[in-house]
């Protein structure tokens, strides 16, 4: 809800699209009928028809026929669940279901004024369900929204939501979090009940999340902001009624200006410790726990679900959880480019890492990547849920851009709780869309759950307009076989990288910022020629990009600002004040001499490693005890010390393979030994670079040496014939 203003701004586009399935208020809304399959028989039928206006009680028609026979998963398949006569559009789905089969889906509804929640109850595991039903505002509200749902062992449905008022100025008051229950059988919610403190002044309350523990206390977390903004907390209000609540403050206020939020507790089937993941701008995905079902939480620091190292690139996000109260797995996502995150744009995930631990949270013992990497090249939304077994299951939206038109929904199974099988395709011809001003955002979330071995997955449908909540759920998620892939087609600006690709070859660098740069195959980065075009070479990260000021770097694949390098030309750098503002790797903020710093390529004096020694070979090749920093190819650089760093990169040092790059045309004492055993430094057709190659090879191609290095020409060379790299 911190966006909410940014929501309400939209309705006026939204209106242009609510002629589409309108029926009028008060009329009747047709309900889509859902596709039902049992392993490889027939598609049975479900030939009932739902209950029509808005708020309307009952089920949705009587229970189709199973016309399957063979063994298999059953799945059930419904579009549009959430069609209602007054949404403009809807999405950030949530799902629950008890053993019993009662089972209940919420959404976000953009609506005429405002926007509010959304939800539709079924008794028999979503085979049948009672209307889609649109929560009326509660005095002094016009915003209700970050709805979630929960389900206890006897069918008790609980949802919860956050409630405000914005005015056209997007000015906030009157902030609630609420909570309704519906009992078993029925199909619509009760009177809400106010969770938090009535009497508090707030700035805002965001993300509130429903949770029950086995002895049966209800847990609704939620992100709590002063008026003021500079102070957030996350807060955990409990129940064991569902009318009466008590608060406690799990985490904040933190150091001056951070901020925490999206908590998402989980609990074991049986009792035990539960846990709260969250995001904390001073620890990153944090983790907490409570022994007495949420009353007191720990009162030491919580546990860092990631890596210091991964900081750089963790996205402030939902980090969902799950437990059996001594083991605990937390799913948290990583970004090559984290600071696209912006207050109305989402950061493209490349990396979805599970973190486990198997001592109550005290420590993490493992983490692994789980996303199917034949999915595409970024995800968002990914969700964790667990079954009985121990079995995880996985969920996450995923394309190869910013708003790739053929996007997927995609849900993964492992058996053993860490190995997980290729990803299913549950949905496809979706918009992985990463603005929150448009009409087709995912929203921060998808549901999933897991209902005694019935997989239930929700999700943004962004194929039709308005948007609508898909409803899919399978028996057995490991067998499912899920929808064919469909070929990208070239909407990401894609460019095939090829086997040949290599450093110094030519390439194109995409137009889109998040598109797959066609270097990366190679661990090379496209580097542009500095003349305005798109056009450059396949280079070593770190190097920095030329330009004109006339044309500026619109085409960089980071956001740069043409900048005059003393003594070296234009460059494209990326201003900075510290370095995990960086987003090149190789890069580091530093000084060129005036008062403003920037993303310059990171020092690698005498003995220093690189960090990424894949593709900077070895320390630099200088002998000076001060070598500044590791500039690109084309910055001669003088040192301090007593010594020159004619290139001032890192490269071999006398252990350097065939095809390695090296300083051709050093002079020092140290030159001859830059290359491996049976290889030399030799120019390529450019004669801009070097790499090392048989010493009996001439015309060097780049990186590539004809034959295989040996200790003498006859051992490397022997064999080529005519047309080939001659041996001498």
């Amino acid at each position: 809800m911190k966006r909410i203003a940014k929501y309400l701004s939209s309705l006026a586009l939204i209106g242009a699209v609510a002629s589409c399935g309108a029926k009028g208020v008060g009329g009747g809304d047709a309900g889509p009928l859902p596709t039902w399959q049992d392993g490889g028989g027939d598609a049975g039928t479900h030939a009932g028809v739902d209950a029509g206006a808005d708020g309307g009680a009952g089920p949705g028609g009587d229970a189709g026929v199973d016309g399957g026979t063979d063994a298999g998963p059953a799945i059930l398949d419904e579009a549009a669940i959430s069609t209602t006569s007054k949404s403009l559009g809807d999405h950030e789905p949530s799902v629950a279901a008890s053993p019993e089969g009662d089972m209940v889906v919420s959404w976000l509804s953009y609506i005429s004024g405002g926007i509010t929640v959304g939800y539709r109850i079924s008794s028999d595991d979503g085979q049948t369900w009672g209307p889609a039903t649109l929560l009326p505002f509660q005095p002094g509200n016009n915003v209700q929204a970050n709805a979630s749902v929960a389900a206890d062992a006897k069918g008790t449905l609980y949802l919860a939501w956050g409630a405000e008022q914005v005015d056209s100025q997007g000015n906030r008051s009157n902030q609630h979090v609420y909570v309704a229950t519906a009992s078993p059988g029925e199909y619509a919610f009760g009177s809400p009940v106010e969770v938090d403190d009535p009497t508090e002044a707030v700035g805002i309350y965001d993300q509130p999340h429903v949770v029950l523990t086995a002895s049966g206390t209800i847990n609704v977390s939620y992100e709590k902001d002063s008026v003021d903004f500079a102070t957030s907390y996350i807060v955990d209000a409990t129940s064991t009624d569902g009318q009466t609540w008590s608060r406690t403050t799990v985490a904040g206020p933190g150091s001056a200006g951070s901020g925490r939020g999206m908590a998402r507790i989980c609990a074991p089937a049986a009792e035990g410790r539960i846990f709260i993941s969250y995001a904390d701008s001073d620890v990153g995905s944090a983790l907490g726990w409570s022994d007495d079902d949420g009353v007191t939480w720990q009162t030491g620091s919580p546990t860092a679900v990631q890596e210091s190292t991964e900081l750089a690139e963790w996205v402030y996000g939902i980090a969902p959880c799950v437990t059996d109260g001594t083991n605990v797995d937390v799913l948290y996502s990583l970004s090559k480019n984290p600071s696209q995150q912006t207050g109305t744009t989402v950061a493209l995930v490349s990396s979805l890492r599970l973190a486990h631990s198997s001592n109550a949270g005290a420590s993490i013992d493992d983490r692994e990547d789980v996303e199917d990497l034949a999915a595409g090249q970024y995800y968002l939304n990914p969700w964790l849920t667990g079954e009985p077994s121990g079995a995880l299951d996985v969920a996450y939206y995923a394309g190869d851009c910013a708003n790739d038109p053929a996007a997927t929904l995609r849900f993964s199974h492992a058996a053993d709780g860490k190995t997980f099988a290729p990803s299913v395709i549950a949905a496809d011809n979706l918009v992985l869309e990463t603005s929150r001003e448009a009409l087709q955002w995912f929203g921060d979330y998808l549901g999933l759950y897991d209902a005694a071995g019935t997989l239930d997955l929700v999700s943004t449908d962004n194929t039709t307009t308005p948007t609508t909540i898909r409803f899919f759920s399978t028996t057995a998620p490991a067998a499912t076989p899920g929808l064919a892939p469909t070929p990208d087609g070239g909407s990401c600006n894609l460019v095939d990288a090829g086997p040949t690709l290599q450093l110094g070859s030519s390439c194109v660098l995409p137009q889109s910022q998040t598109a797959v740069d066609p270097c990366n195959a190679v661990g090379l980065v496209c580097t542009l020629a500095g003349d305005g075009g798109a056009e450059g070479t396949c280079q070593l990260p770190g190097e920095l990009y030329g330009c004109a000021t006339a044309t500026g770097c619109a085409q960089a694949p980071i956001p740069c600002a043409c900048t005059a390098v003393p003594g070296a030309g234009d460059y494209c750098l990326q201003s900075c004040t510290a370095s995990i503002d960086c987003l090149d790797p190789e890069t580091s903020c530093q000084s060129l001499g005036g008062s403003t710093e920037y993303c310059l390529p990171n020092y690698c004096g005498p003995g220093v490693q690189p960090a990424n020694g894949a593709t900077f070979y070895g320390p630099c090749t200088v002998t000076s005890d001060d070598d500044g920093f590791c500039l690109s190819f084309e910055f001669p650089t003088t040192n301090g010390g007593t010594g020159t760093s004619p290139e001032g990169v890192c490269f071999a040092t006398g252990a350097a393979a065939a095809g390695a790059p090296c300083q051709y045309y050093r002079t020092d004492a140290g030159a001859a030994s830059l290359c491996g055993a049976g290889l030399q430094c030799v120019p390529d057709d450019t004669g801009t670079h070097g790499y090392c190659e048989p010493v009996c090879e001439l015309d060097q191609v780049a990186g590539n040496p004809a034959g295989d290095a040996g200790p003498s020409c006859a051992g490397a060379c022997a064999g080529y014939g005519a047309g080939a790299d001659w041996g001498l």
